[in-house]
Protein backbone atom coordinates (compact mmCIF):
# COMPACT_ATOMS: atom_id res chain seq x y z
CA UNK A 1 0.00 0.00 0.00
CA UNK A 2 1.32 3.30 -1.09
CA UNK A 3 1.56 5.92 1.54
CA UNK A 4 0.06 9.58 1.08
CA UNK A 5 3.16 11.67 -0.01
CA UNK A 6 3.49 8.23 -2.74
CA UNK A 7 -0.10 8.98 -4.06
CA UNK A 8 0.24 12.67 -4.76
CA UNK A 9 3.74 12.03 -6.09
CA UNK A 10 2.61 9.59 -8.44
CA UNK A 11 -0.43 11.69 -9.46
CA UNK A 12 1.84 14.77 -10.09
CA UNK A 13 3.64 12.77 -12.65
CA UNK A 14 0.75 12.01 -14.33
CA UNK A 15 -0.32 15.35 -14.24
CA UNK A 16 2.68 16.29 -15.69
CA UNK A 17 2.41 13.61 -18.42
CA UNK A 18 -0.98 15.09 -19.16
CA UNK A 19 0.57 18.46 -19.76
CA UNK A 20 3.61 17.65 -22.14
CA UNK A 21 0.99 15.64 -24.15
CA UNK A 22 -1.77 19.07 -24.58
CA UNK A 23 0.94 20.99 -25.43
CA UNK A 24 1.64 18.81 -28.10
CA UNK A 25 -1.34 18.28 -28.66
CA UNK A 26 -1.02 14.62 -28.83
CA UNK A 27 -4.29 13.13 -28.72
CA UNK A 28 -3.84 9.42 -28.10
CA UNK A 29 -1.27 10.49 -25.45
CA UNK A 30 -3.97 12.86 -24.14
CA UNK A 31 -6.73 10.53 -23.87
CA UNK A 32 -5.14 7.54 -22.13
CA UNK A 33 -5.38 9.41 -19.08
CA UNK A 34 -8.90 9.19 -19.00
CA UNK A 35 -11.03 6.14 -18.28
CA UNK A 36 -14.22 5.16 -20.21
CA UNK A 37 -16.93 6.50 -18.80
CA UNK A 38 -15.52 9.49 -17.74
CA UNK A 39 -17.49 12.54 -17.44
CA UNK A 40 -16.38 15.97 -17.88
CA UNK A 41 -17.82 19.55 -17.58
CA UNK A 42 -15.48 21.56 -20.17
CA UNK A 43 -15.29 25.37 -20.37
CA UNK A 44 -16.80 24.17 -24.27
CA UNK A 45 -20.45 23.59 -24.83
CA UNK A 46 -22.37 20.99 -24.66
CA UNK A 47 -22.65 20.94 -20.49
CA UNK A 48 -21.58 17.73 -19.74
CA UNK A 49 -19.61 15.01 -21.83
CA UNK A 50 -19.69 11.40 -20.80
CA UNK A 51 -17.61 8.92 -22.11
CA UNK A 52 -13.73 9.26 -23.74
CA UNK A 53 -15.26 9.05 -27.49
CA UNK A 54 -17.50 11.95 -26.97
CA UNK A 55 -14.46 14.63 -24.83
CA UNK A 56 -11.90 13.50 -27.09
CA UNK A 57 -14.04 14.66 -30.38
CA UNK A 58 -13.97 18.39 -28.50
CA UNK A 59 -10.16 18.26 -27.64
CA UNK A 60 -9.61 16.82 -31.43
CA UNK A 61 -11.80 20.21 -32.32
CA UNK A 62 -9.98 22.49 -30.21
CA UNK A 63 -6.85 21.54 -31.49
CA UNK A 64 -7.72 21.63 -35.47
CA UNK A 65 -8.69 24.89 -34.56
CA UNK A 66 -5.13 25.71 -33.53
CA UNK A 67 -2.13 26.57 -35.65
CA UNK A 68 1.04 25.06 -33.68
CA UNK A 69 2.04 24.15 -30.23
CA UNK A 70 -0.09 25.33 -27.02
CA UNK A 71 1.36 27.25 -23.82
CA UNK A 72 0.05 25.61 -21.03
CA UNK A 73 0.88 26.37 -16.88
CA UNK A 74 -0.87 24.85 -14.18
CA UNK A 75 -0.83 27.42 -11.34
CA UNK A 76 -1.54 26.67 -7.06
CA UNK A 77 -2.05 23.06 -8.24
CA UNK A 78 -3.31 21.02 -4.69
CA UNK A 79 -3.52 17.34 -4.86
CA UNK A 80 -5.21 14.73 -2.34
CA UNK A 81 -4.82 11.39 -2.69
CA UNK A 82 -5.17 7.80 -1.17
CA UNK A 83 -4.88 4.69 -2.57
CA UNK A 84 -8.40 4.57 -4.40
CA UNK A 85 -9.09 8.17 -5.17
CA UNK A 86 -7.48 11.27 -5.79
CA UNK A 87 -8.44 14.89 -6.70
CA UNK A 88 -6.55 18.16 -7.97
CA UNK A 89 -7.28 21.41 -8.58
CA UNK A 90 -5.40 24.45 -9.94
CA UNK A 91 -5.72 27.39 -12.42
CA UNK A 92 -4.77 26.67 -15.70
CA UNK A 93 -3.00 29.72 -18.28
CA UNK A 94 -3.86 28.20 -21.73
CA UNK A 95 -2.27 30.64 -24.84
CA UNK A 96 -2.10 29.20 -28.81
CA UNK A 97 -2.58 30.74 -31.57
CA UNK A 98 -5.95 30.67 -33.27
CA UNK A 99 -5.88 29.46 -37.31
CA UNK A 100 -8.10 32.35 -37.85
CA UNK A 101 -8.10 35.56 -35.56
CA UNK A 102 -5.87 36.67 -32.71
CA UNK A 103 -3.59 34.73 -30.58
CA UNK A 104 -5.83 33.28 -27.34
CA UNK A 105 -4.69 33.67 -23.50
CA UNK A 106 -6.79 32.88 -21.35
CA UNK A 107 -6.98 31.55 -17.48
CA UNK A 108 -9.25 28.96 -16.45
CA UNK A 109 -10.62 27.35 -12.96
CA UNK A 110 -9.25 23.14 -13.16
CA UNK A 111 -10.65 20.03 -11.09
CA UNK A 112 -9.66 16.47 -11.71
CA UNK A 113 -10.68 13.26 -9.83
CA UNK A 114 -8.81 9.95 -10.45
CA UNK A 115 -10.04 6.37 -9.45
CA UNK A 116 -7.19 3.53 -9.25
CA UNK A 117 -8.28 0.87 -11.35
CA UNK A 118 -6.56 -1.77 -12.51
CA UNK A 119 -3.62 -0.44 -10.70
CA UNK A 120 -3.94 2.64 -12.61
CA UNK A 121 -4.82 6.02 -12.05
CA UNK A 122 -7.50 7.25 -14.73
CA UNK A 123 -9.26 10.38 -15.09
CA UNK A 124 -12.94 9.72 -14.15
CA UNK A 125 -14.01 13.35 -13.72
CA UNK A 126 -12.73 16.74 -14.98
CA UNK A 127 -13.86 20.27 -14.67
CA UNK A 128 -13.27 23.60 -16.08
CA UNK A 129 -14.73 26.93 -15.58
CA UNK A 130 -14.56 30.06 -16.43
CA UNK A 131 -15.29 33.39 -13.61
CA UNK A 132 -17.35 35.47 -15.48
CA UNK A 133 -18.69 38.57 -14.39
CA UNK A 134 -22.51 38.01 -13.81
CA UNK A 135 -23.82 40.99 -15.41
CA UNK A 136 -22.09 39.36 -19.04
CA UNK A 137 -23.69 37.37 -21.58
CA UNK A 138 -22.51 33.82 -20.27
CA UNK A 139 -24.02 30.77 -21.77
CA UNK A 140 -26.86 30.34 -19.43
CA UNK A 141 -29.68 28.92 -21.69
CA UNK A 142 -27.77 25.58 -22.29
CA UNK A 143 -29.67 22.40 -21.03
CA UNK A 144 -28.58 18.77 -20.30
Amino acid sequence: MATKDQNEAEIRWIIERWIDALRAKDLDRLMASYETDVVAFDAAAPLRYIGVDAYRKSWGDWFDTLDGPIDFELRDLAIAADDRVAFAHGLCHTTAQRKSGPRGDVWMRWTAGWKKLGGSWLLVHEHVSAPFDQRSRAVLHATP
